[in-house]
Order: structure tokens, then sequence, then C-alpha cells
């Protein structure tokens, strides 16, 4: 079960809830991000709210506004957060809303019992839920409150992988075990307390570390000095606001040099234990593309790289050290298996893999260089048909050396079942 809310109502002007929106939005330091149908308000790097609207067919011509949060693994902070800002809204600009919380905060709005009642349970269910499914398979690992559309941290056995950390079977299971459920929350859980404590600062910067950084210089790419900063950032403010609550200084040393920035935390910060070092990014990842998975390392940056017709493809590459770029794209065939599309009859070391779910073939050769006749430029092309999908992609890369690693990691492409619905 997740916990939540959805709500609905009615206006005569979406435009003054989008503004109503962004001017509650500013005063709590929130992100909008607003479209034709709707919008998202993002409290915390967990959190978002989303509206959307349609028109009501009335002769006063007003418009329906339905709207939704998840709360997990945001934590209670979040709840109450996002509770506040949909009364809010229901006071001013969206009437006769109604709505339904999970949690029963919205006519009870008593925070320790939210916290204490319904998320500590909750939290200690889902716990309970992953270490069975360890002690299942001691050598498997479980993705917990994770994004299963984007990259998979590289698989650490009888380890629980969170946004927020890795943790060992035996750390969580014996505060499980000693009903240590505050402990737990306030680890787990980005934001769990009424306000922006320390805590929430921490854990701010706690996910951004473990999940979004690549721990690659700022000035490689816009991305990484904003996220970068962000964690700096989130670090001096939780040390500023309490001098003794452990932090990861480690790894904030390592991200000042990154960043070319001076170190701003007091000297005697406690160095929060963790039995994992910081940062997915930092070993290989398995990346994705709709149903495909692929094994590259984690300090390559994604980007989406137009065609120039309507289309595009994904890319993976790290600028600084001139690496290997990837490049995926996919085309989808109606009620028909796809097929391979390419010859690979001027290519070298072609290999095929023919899988219960997918089949691939790739082979490389050398491009033609007029710019630079001095500098060889190499590329693997392949393709991988799994059902209707025809996937194509590319390796270009500059050194010879490169190419058995670049074939060990096509090696291990695998196709995941579509999810529908």
């Amino acid at each position: 079960m997740k916990l939540g809310i959805v709500f609905q109502g009615e206006c005569r002007n979406k435009d003054n809830v989008v503004r109503a929106v962004q001017r509650m939005a500013k005063e709590k330091g929130y992100r909008v991000g607003a479209w034709k149908e709707g919008m998202r308000v993002v409290l915390c790097p967990t959190g978002y709210v989303d509206l959307g609207w349609v028109p009501v067919r009335s002769f006063f011509g007003r418009w329906k506004i339905t709207g939704s949060c998840v709360s997990v693994p945001a934590g209670p902070g979040f709840h109450r957060a996002a509770a506040e800002l949909i009364q809010a809204l229901g006071e001013k600009e969206i009437k006769d809303m109604e709505w339904k919380d999970s949690t029963n905060y919205l006519e009870d709005p008593d925070f320790e019992a939210l916290r204490r009642e319904t998320f500590e349970p909750w939290l200690a269910e889902q716990l309970k839920q992953a270490l069975e499914e360890l002690d299942r398979d001691p050598e498997g690992e479980v993705r917990l409150f994770w994004d299963e559309d984007q990259y998979w941290p590289e698989k650490v056995p009888g380890t629980v992988v969170t946004p927020v950390g890795r943790f060992s079977r035996q750390w969580l299971g014996q505060r499980l075990e000693r009903g240590a459920l505050r402990e737990l929350s306030e680890r787990l859980f980005l934001w769990n307390e009424p306000g922006h404590d320390a805590r929430f600062h921490r854990n701010c910067a706690l996910k951004r570390l473990w999940e979004d950084c690549y721990f690659a210089p700022s000035d490689r790419s816009g991305e990484d000095a904003q996220i970068n900063g962000l964690i700096l950032d989130e670090l001096e403010k939780s040390a500023q606001m309490d001098p003794e609550l452990p932090l990861p200084v480690e790894s904030y040393r390592e991200l000042c040099i990154l960043d070319d920035r001076g170190f701003g935390l007091p000297e005697d910060i406690p160095e929060l234990e963790e039995e994992f070092a910081p940062g997915y990014h930092k070993g290989e990842v398995t990346q994705s593309f709709d149903t495909l998975r692929f094994p590259l390392p984690g300090v390559y940056r994604y980007e989406w790289n137009e065609d120039g017709r309507g289309g595009g493809g994904c890319i993976w590459w790290d600028e600084e050290s001139d690496s290997p770029l990837w490049r995926v794209s996919g085309y989808r065939s109606k009620n028909v298996k796809a097929a391979w599309n390419a010859d690979l009859a001027g290519f070298s070391d072609v290999e095929t893999r023919e899988e219960p779910g997918f089949s691939a073939h790739w082979g490389w050769k050398e491009l033609e260089q007029r710019t630079d006749p001095e500098k060889p430029v190499y590329q693997v092309l392949g393709e991988v048909v799994a059902g209707p999908t025809l996937f194509v992609f590319t390796v270009t890369f500059s050194l010879p050396e490169e190419r058995e690693d670049i074939y060990a990691r096509i090696r291990r492409i695998e196709a995941v079942e579509r999810e529908e619905g």
C-alpha cells in the first residue's frame, strides 16, 4: 500500500490556479514545472504534487482539477507539507475540493501520530519484506523505493539499495529486531520532521550523493556543476543548523575538490558512519532504454540526442576522459515481431547472440576520418530484437584496446519483459 493523497475540484480559471501554486511554491522554496495539461510542484528530491486539468462542459466554462501525491519514500514531513499545500488551494482557487488521504492526516492533523502510527509501521513492513526476500536468496539484492525505469546500481549480494544509501541485511535486521523504527525512519525517509531541520538537509544531500552524483569535476558539464553544488550547499546548511549531526565529511571533501570550492564545514563535524562508500555512480551501473539493459561505467553521463527527423536516441559517455560514446535508439512495430535491419557484411569480428527473450548481432569497423586522418576512429554497430522492438546501438571509440571491453559489455546486454498497463 502506498501512502498519499488524491484530490479533485473545480475552478473558473486554471491560470489563476497556476499562479496561486507558483506563488505558494516561491514562498516555500519549492520548484514548479507547468505544461499545457498540468503542473508539478517539487517539494523535495523524492516528493512532489501533481495537478492536471480538463475543461468541464458547462455554460460557465469551468475546469476540473485533479491531483495526487505519493508520500513515500519522502516521509511524513513531506506528507504534512503536501497536505498543507492542497488545503490552501482548496481554500483559495479550487472550489468544491474533495480529497482522499490514505493516512487520514487531513481529517486529523496530528503529526506525531502520523509518523508513529502510519509511516513507521509502513516502513517496518517494507523492510521486513525486503529482508525476507534476502533470506530466500542470500546472494541476491533488493532495490527498495527505487525507480526501476532508471539505472540499476552494481549488485552487492545481501544488501538493500535505496535512494539514500545501501544497507546490509545485518544492519537493517538488527534495528528492526530491537524496534528502532525512529532511527530507521530518520535514515531512510528524506523528510521525517515537520519542517526543514538539519537532518532534512543532510538526507537531501545523501539522496543526491548516492543516486545522482557522478563524482566528476563540476566543469565537465552544467549537470555536474549543479549536482555537486547542491550537495555541498545542503551539507553546509545542515552543519550550520546542527554542528553535532554526523555528515558524510569524506565525500564532502572529495566534492569540494571536484567543485573547486574551499572546505566550509567545521573541523569537528562528526563523520556519518556508513557500511558502504556513497555513490552508486562510482561503480558500474546497468542502464536502461525501454526494455533493454546494458552495463556501463557509472561515470558516463546521459543525454538525449536529436536525430533531426523528429526522433533521437540516448547517449552515454564521459567527456572528461574522451571515453567511448554509446548511443541507443529503438523502433517498435505494431503487432509484428521486429527483425534485424543492418547488413554487417563489411564489419569485423561479427558476433551473434540468441536468447529466449531477444536476439542480437554486432560488429566493428574503422570510420573514414576526413577532418583528421591521422587520428583513427572506430565504431561498433549492433542491433537487438526483443519482441516488436528493434534496438539499434553504436559505440564510437578512438583506441583499439577499448574494443575488448566494449564487446564484453555487449555480451552482457539483457532484455526484460515489458510491463503492460
